[in-house]
């Protein structure tokens, strides 16, 4: 998206990428702060202490990424560093992208192979879309 913003050269194509990134810090950072808040949740499982220390280390990781590609597009929108560094922002961002992926795999397998925040369900079954009537 970076690259086509330069490519482009319109003003408002290049502002959306600024409000993009800084919107993408801001999930992070409240994904972040949302799982501190559930970790106590969680069983301390050895394996599972484990994927959780990765998936917090994987977090902080993006987190920090994404905060720092959002200062950089706002000193690029308020003109204190030179707009030909978008390089920077670009690997950030895909940096983050990456990392999310990694992520995203940890906290699956801590769901679908250990359960991890899934509270045990009370009703039987029966949704039709699970084949019931």
């Amino acid at each position: 998206m970076l690259w086509l913003g330069r490519r482009i050269r319109t003003r408002g194509f290049e502002l959306a990428t600024h409000v993009i990134t800084v919107a993408a810090a801001a999930t992070a950072l409240m994904a972040m702060l949302t799982g501190l808040q559930a970790r106590a949740t969680v069983s301390r499982d050895a394996l599972l202490a484990d994927l959780m220390q990765e998936h917090l280390t994987n977090g902080v990781a993006v987190t920090m990424a994404t905060c720092v590609a959002a200062v950089v597009a706002m000193m690029e929108w308020r003109g204190w560093i030179s707009r030909r560094i978008f390089w920077l922002r670009a690997a950030l961002i895909t940096w983050a992208a990456i990392g999310t992926v990694f992520s995203a795999h940890v906290g699956a397998q801590m769901v679908f192979l250990y359960g991890a925040g899934v509270a045990k369900s009370s009703a039987p079954a029966t949704s039709r879309v699970l084949g019931g009537r």
